[in-house]
This record gives C-alpha cells, sequence and structure tokens, in this order.
C-alpha cells in the first residue's frame, strides 16, 4: 500500500500492506519486518517527509495517522480523524503537511 525510498541512501526502502511495516537495506534485495514497532499490522499507507527522511507517516487501521521522526523505530499518534489508502504524500514546504 506504500513505497518509499531514502534519497539518501536509495538502497533503503520501506513498504506498508498487509501485514505490516518492512525495511531494506539492499535496495529490495531483502527485506526485515518492522511491524512490531507499530500499533497494529494493517498498515494501509506510508509516506517520508522529503526534507527529513527520518521522518515517516504510517496510517494504521483503527489507529490512525502515526508519525516516526526516528526511521520507524518509534512512533506517535499525529491523527485519529482520518482515513487514508495509498501514498501519505508529503509537503516539502511544510513537513507537516499530508496530502
Amino acid at each position: 500500500m506504500g513505497l518509499v525510498i531514502d534519497p539518501r541512501d536509495r538502497r533503503l526502502l520501506y513498504a506498508a500492506g498487509h501485514p505490516g511495516f518492512r525495511r531494506s537495506l539492499d535496495g529490495g534485495g531483502t527485506w526485515s519486518d518492522q511491524t512490531g514497532t507499530l500499533p497494529g499490522t494493517d498498515v494501509h499507507g506510508l509516506g517520508m517527509d522529503p526534507r527529513h527522511p527520518d521522518v515517516l507517516y504510517a496510517y494504521v487501521v483503527g489507529q490512525g495517522i502515526l508519525q516516526s521522526a526516528d526511521r520507524g523505530a518509534h512512533w506517535a499518534v499525529v491523527n485519529t480523524s482520518q482515513s487514508l489508502m495509498g501514498p501519505i504524500l508529503v509537503d516539502p514546504r511544510v513537513g507537516t503537511t499530508l496530502h
């Protein structure tokens, strides 16, 4: 349901969908499950702040939109009233504006 590529290192990828959240350090050759860092496994959206690639956003069904400032190690809920599916686009001018 979402794929983001770190602009600083194109080998670093993040993917979300059914089930969960995954990370690749080798351009997609291998993936590790990072779902345990989220409060659920049904991840319907994923995005990255293009100015600050350590900042990720995920939409987890039943939880809302979450933000991580440390590449997905820890998450905090930023919006519980919005439902998303697919990519989360982060405005490059205002990193807290999501589309």
